[in-house]
């Protein structure tokens, strides 16, 4: 019986249609036809049950599943997670057919050539159930949590449509760490001396290495002392003291491996990482020369069988010696190692096929090819030549270059390496004693040592930490992050995150405030594996999931609340109080409108009405259910989440729209179902929907009587300060709890002070004589006393008097309040018991005048009596 084979792209199929004639059915599979939904999952207990769903019911590959008995069916797909999840489905839905007996198996061929075909069919393996429930599992959690993203930030989407899963988020939080890793840790300044020479006709930099006396490793603290230590070496003269050389040996390089030919495809080429994907894509299923459809490179992704790897690179190693004829081959083999690219068909160079592949993918195929050929070649032979360079009897520079002699692999791949490094040395017959011209002499800032930005290689490396494989998921959101702006790519390929990315992380950071960063990430992992590893029953870890994100997760976004008030029940003694307060409000409108008439007075609105029901209803007692109100007064007020106090420099507004999956959905939907905005950047635009809300929140206070807490607001100041966080200037601001000074670099910069108007004392400090001390608060309005100068730390709860003691000898006596209510001096020292009257007897500094406080007393009377009172009583002023 033919065999049937199912692939993913049409040069696959070409590729196995040469491969096994025509004795072999080749289905091709271009879209989803399966779903799963799980039913329970359980490592542990060997149970795992789901539910498929086909979506696609016509499709050939299904019917050929329905069918089929006794046929082979070989699945050969890519090698990452999208393909382990189709054919689990399809074994899955193979197995549920009543006349299946055999299984389906999956081939993965290193490469697709037909030696490599032949090598993946003995190593046959059955399709793997662990890794497709793995990938189920994965995404389930994914989008649990963008429905939690939904809830607590409006949107599981970022700035330019960035989908927010734990690839993107793993990957924001780890660049902004190392950032601020970066930032945190800048090393020392320090400075050195480069001097420029003329040497042997050409122009050369040297370092200073050492001056007697005043450095040894060459580097100053300070660049005053460098600039005079340069004054005086303009007035010296320079020679060759001595010349060293050391063997240099570069040893030839592996084979790339994928994340390292992503970082070099972008710095060389500028490809993105996706683009570089979808090449070696192109290069692994097969292009057409010779006549018929060949594989050209070995398979990018890791998942190939050990041996298979063995016998491939084997066969690649025969073909170099057999190119170079044994006269330049260094090693006999490649160390078999997973992920390892190199071409199938050595001879085969890029220019041929310039027909068939674009200017990209040739310039990637050959960088594979010469990369692979300069791993069997001899290592590059040379010498590091150090001279040394006297500027006059205390300063010594060094000069460094290297000299390559037998060039090796470098005749054939360069990478990186400078083009200037194989040219031949021209200081290489320099020897000591020899005349150097000084040009010039500058001070140079040194960089240091700090930690070393991400490249698209190392950022990878972290994601495998997460278990976030170099495969199409993560490079797509590489790729997203490159092209929408939160990460910036320099020349050498170092990634740098943007304001954006940190914008991102520090609203995470405030929406997980007990599971900050890669502490998120690191927590999904570790229950995602729990259940994969057979520790958790995958429906209860969804539960506990679940559970720990509501209760860690706090929403950043702003509801609209319904307010509901109960109206007292219309009593007679009601009606007979609301009618004179009307009466207030009818002559109060008479008195300010003089040119209307008397007869014409201003109806009562049911706003006011509603004011002044109002009043009498803030006095009532919640729990006053027993007076009959039947109907229900709603009001509907925007609540802000007063904690957050979220800014335009942190957030923008957020989008949403989103039910059960992750769609592109944009605005804020609040109560109403009523469209706020459309968001697709995060920019200032919440900070004004939120200053909005809250200046319209203010209005309707006017309009309705209520006290609203006033809103933060600059004050108008001539004083200034500078902030001691990053020195930027500091701005006084008022809110609610009073004044305070901000830094004006906000958000990057979050210091905050406490402001006071001190009052000044006639008393000199007794700790330093020097200032008189000064009269503060604490935010809780308690007074006390310090002193105004940098150096003294004194400070007293009491107000102190310029009293000595007459015991002890304290230079002070503080006020003290005794049982009677009558102030005394007393000494501020604890052994000490000496007390003084003090004159008046009457406190020195009354408390600030306010409004006189209200209380209210409540009785209650049982159910069904005469009526309920209500006393008010006011205390004396």
């Amino acid at each position: 019986m033919a065999p049937i084979v199912i692939v993913d792209s049409t040069a696959k199929a070409a590729v196995c249609r040469g491969y096994f004639g025509g004795g072999a059915e080749v289905l091709l599979l271009n879209n989803e036809l399966l779903t799963a939904v799980h039913k329970s999952v359980n490592r542990a207990a060997n149970k795992q049950d789901f539910e498929l769903s086909v979506l696609d019911d016509g499709h050939e590959i299904i019917s050929a599943l329905r069918r089929s008995v006794d046929e082979d069916i070989y699945i050969v797909f890519d090698f990452d997670a999208a393909a382990d999840y189709t054919a689990w489905l399809l074994a899955a839905f193979s197995r549920q057919q009543s006349g299946r007996r055999k299984p389906l198996t999956r081939l993965y061929p290193v490469g697709m050539g037909h030696l490599e075909i032949d090598d993946a069919r003995q190593q046959i393996r059955v399709v793997e159930v662990e890794s497709g429930v793995n990938v189920y599992v994965r995404r389930l959690f994914d989008t649990r949590l963008r429905a939690h993203l939904l809830r607590l930030l409006g949107t599981s989407r970022g700035p330019a449509d960035l989908p927010l899963n734990l690839s993107s988020l793993t990957a924001i939080f780890s660049l902004a760490d190392r950032e601020n890793e970066i930032k945190a840790f800048e090393p020392v300044p320090k400075w050195q001396i480069i001097a420029d020479l003329r040497l042997e006709g050409r122009i050369f930099s040297a370092r200073l290495e050492e001056a007697f006396d005043l450095t040894v490793d060459g580097s100053f603290p300070e660049e005053l002392d460098a600039g005079k230590l340069v004054l005086s070496l303009r007035q010296d003269k320079f020679l060759v003291e001595s010349v060293k050389r050391q063997e240099l040996v570069i040893p030839p390089p592996a084979p790339y491996q994928l994340p390292e030919l992503l970082h070099d495809a972008k710095v060389l080429y500028q490809l993105n990482p996706l683009d570089t994907l979808d090449i070696l894509g192109r290069l692994f299923d097969g292009v057409m020369f010779d006549g018929k459809v060949q594989g050209l490179i070995s398979t990018p992704l890791v998942g190939a069988d050990e041996k298979s790897v063995a016998d491939s690179l084997r066969r690649f190693a025969e073909r170099v010696a057999t190119l170079f004829d044994g006269e330049k081959a260094g090693n006999d083999t490649i160390e078999p190692m997973a992920g390892l690219i190199y071409p199938l068909w050595l001879a085969l160079e890029g220019r041929q096929l310039a027909g068939e592949l674009t200017e990209n993918e040739r310039h990637i195929y050959d960088m594979l090819r010469c990369r692979a050929l300069a791993s069997l070649l001899p290592p590059a032979l040379g010498e590091n030549i150090r001279i040394e360079i006297a500027g006059g009897p205390e300063t010594m520079f060094t000069l460094t270059l290297p000299s390559i002699t037998t060039p090796g692999f470098l005749d054939i791949w360069q990478g990186r390496i400078a083009r200037g490094f194989l040219e031949p040395c021209p200081l290489a017959a320099i020897k000591a004693g020899a005349d150097v011209s000084l040009l010039d002499l500058r001070v140079e800032k040194m960089g240091g040592i700090s930690a070393e930005p991400y490249t698209i290689e190392s950022l990878l490396a972290d994601l495998a930490d997460f278990s976030i494989a170099a495969q199409r998921p993560a490079l797509t959101i590489i790729q997203a992050m490159l092209e929408s702006g939160y990460i910036d790519c320099d020349s050498n390929g170092f990634l740098r995150p943007t304001a954006v990315c940190c914008q991102v992380d520090a609203i995470m950071k405030r929406a997980f405030p007990q599971m900050q960063g890669v502490n998120l990430s690191a927590y999904i992992e570790q229950t995602i594996s729990e259940v994969t590893g057979g520790r958790k029953d995958l429906d209860f870890a969804l539960k506990q999931f679940e559970q720990t994100l509501m209760m860690y997760g706090k929403s950043l976004i702003k509801r609209k609340l319904t307010v509901k008030v109960r109206p007292r029940k219309r009593t007679s003694k009601r009606i007979i109080k609301l009618s004179s307060l009307k009466a207030e409000v009818m002559e109060e409108a008479v008195e300010t409108a003089p040119n209307s008439g008397a007869a014409d007075g201003p109806e009562i609105l049911p706003a006011e009405a509603a004011e002044l029901e109002a009043r009498e209803i803030s006095a009532s007692s919640p729990s006053m259910e027993g007076a009959g109100a039947v109907d229900l007064i709603e009001t509907e007020a925007e609540a802000v989440d007063g904690d957050e106090n979220i800014k335009a420099d942190d957030m923008s507004a957020v989008a949403g729209g989103e039910e059960d999956g992750p769609t592109a959905g944009s605005g804020l939907v609040e109560d109403g179902g009523e469209e706020e905005t459309a968001a697709d950047r995060w920019s200032s635009e919440l900070s004004n929907v939120l200053e909005e809300a809250l200046e319209k929140e203010g209005g309707d206070a006017k309009e309705t009587g209520r006290e609203q807490p006033p809103v933060s607001e600059l004050i108008a100041t001539e004083q200034s300060k500078n902030c001691p966080v990053c020195g930027s200037s500091m701005l006084l601001k008022k809110d609610s709890f009073g004044k305070f000074w901000f830094c004006a670099a906000f958000p990057s910069c979050r210091h905050t002070e406490n402001y006071s108007e001190a009052t000044a004392l006639e008393l000199l400090c007794p700790l330093c004589g020097t200032a008189r001390l000064i009269e503060k608060r604490t935010p809780a309005g308690r007074s006390f006393y310090v002193c105004p100068a940098a150096d003294c730390e004194f400070m007293a709860w009491s107000r102190p008097h310029d009293v000595p003691c007459q015991v002890c000898g304290s230079p002070y006596l503080v006020e003290k309040k005794g049982a009677g209510g009558r102030l005394s001096l007393r000494c501020p020292r604890a052994e000490c018991d000496y007390t003084l009257p003090l004159a008046g007897g009457e406190a020195s500094s009354s408390p600030p005048a306010g409004k006189p406080r209200k209380k209210i007393r409540v009785r209650r009377v049982a159910k069904g009596s005469a009526k309920k009172r209500v006393r008010v009583v006011r205390r004396k002023k």
